[in-house]
């Protein structure tokens, strides 16, 4: 089977993709570190190196949620 690949030639992360859909879904990092039964920072680490990896912000922070 073929491997997937990301915008930059490297591997794609597929744990990656799975907590920004739960992310996306939440609109909280709190709420869903909770989902994925992670810390809030793991779960931030996390979605800026897919961030940096795609090279473009996926979400707009605010105080209470993110969109």
């Amino acid at each position: 089977m073929k491997s997937k690949w990301t915008a930059d030639g490297g591997p794609m992360n597929f744990q990656s993709i799975s907590y920004f859909i739960v992310l996306a879904r939440e609109k909280n990092f709190t709420r869903a570190a909770e989902k994925l039964h992670m810390t809030q920072q793991a779960l931030s680490a996390s979605m800026a190196s897919l961030e940096k990896e795609w090279g473009m912000p996926f979400f707009q922070i605010g105080r209470a949620s993110c969109r």
